[in-house]
């Protein structure tokens, strides 16, 4: 690649990341964009991705994809973009629900082909709420992790009764497979600026001008 300085570095728990800088490609869905982005070799980021994004612009301790540090001012600007400051606008996330039971993420081989990753949805808060996001304690700025399972979702009530730095979780579709009703969902983020949206029941062919994706490449690929 030699375009690494658009790119952000994340050093996370299974691989290192690097997740684009800006969102591209508006108008699509949610196929659309999987397509658009593994005929280039990189895919959407998962919730996981995302949300360790986001914590990292808050920790001001970020770098670009040839591991040089970012300026105040260059993360200052990343960070009013995504939490919506500058502009509003949806991102497609690597996460796809089957019912209420199977959740789909994607990632390269070895081989450098795109497999399709199944797993059993972990237990998360079933219904529309406010939850905690950002949090501040003692003097620093950070996700509240604590918040979330492992796959990205809430997990857990804000104990909170203000709604600053809260984040709107809109759950997954609450139907088995066997409805006659649409039983596969997608997942966008929303960047509004007072309380983003975490949306769990996009309908997958949904496209709007404002929706776009963020090319994110892992392991071999960074």
């Amino acid at each position: 690649m030699n375009n690494l300085q658009e790119y952000i570095f994340l050093e996370t728990k299974d691989q290192p990341v690097l997740i684009e800088k800006t969102i591209s490609h508006k108008g699509i869905n949610f196929y659309q964009a999987q397509e658009i982005l593994q005929a280039e070799q990189a895919t959407l980021p998962t919730i996981p991705v995302y949300l360790a994004f986001i914590d990292c612009l808050l920790s001001k301790k970020v770098y670009d994809g040839n591991k040089k540090e970012l300026g105040r001012l260059e993360i200052t600007d990343l960070l009013e973009q995504v939490l919506g400051l500058r502009e509003q606008y949806e991102e497609w996330l690597d996460a796809e629900f089957r019912g209420c039971t199977t959740y789909v993420y994607h990632r390269f081989n070895e081989e450098g082909d795109v497999e399709e990753v199944r797993r059993r949805v972990a237990n998360h808060l079933k219904e529309k709420c406010l939850v905690d996001f950002i949090k501040r304690e003692n003097g620093k700025v950070g996700l509240a992790r604590e918040t979330y399972n492992k796959q990205g979702l809430p997990k857990k009530l804000s104990e909170r009764e203000d709604s600053e730095g809260k984040l709107i979780f809109i759950p997954p579709i609450n139907k088995n497979l066997n409805s006659r009703k649409r039983v596969v969902s997608a997942v966008t983020f929303r960047n509004l600026p007072k309380n983003p949206i975490l949306y769990c029941n996009r309908n997958p062919l949904l496209r709007t001008g404002t929706t776009g994706v963020r090319a994110v490449r892992y392991g071999t690929k960074v």
